[in-house]
């Protein structure tokens, strides 16, 4: 399965801020394309990778993986 960086680092940002608004400002981009980039990452993943809360997001075991993935890989 191919990956799109910058999708990859939409999320670690995601998870980084805990907010996709920060995640969308920090990469000038808008909420709302991160947010659609983040759910078609999901349906490729087959996996939810991000838990709303009422302040901001938290990843899930999977999401929490999946940002090990990249640390691992050294990038």
């Amino acid at each position: 399965m191919r990956f799109d960086l910058t999708t990859i680092k939409l999320f670690l940002s995601i998870v980084e801020q805990g907010l996709i608004a920060g995640a969308a400002e920090a990469n000038t981009i808008t909420p709302s394309a991160v947010s659609r980039r983040i759910s078609e990452l999901e349906i490729r993943l087959g996996t939810t990778l991000l838990c709303c809360q009422t302040k901001g997001v938290i990843p899930t075991p999977a999401g929490d993986g999946l940002g090990a993935t990249p640390v691992i890989l050294g990038c």
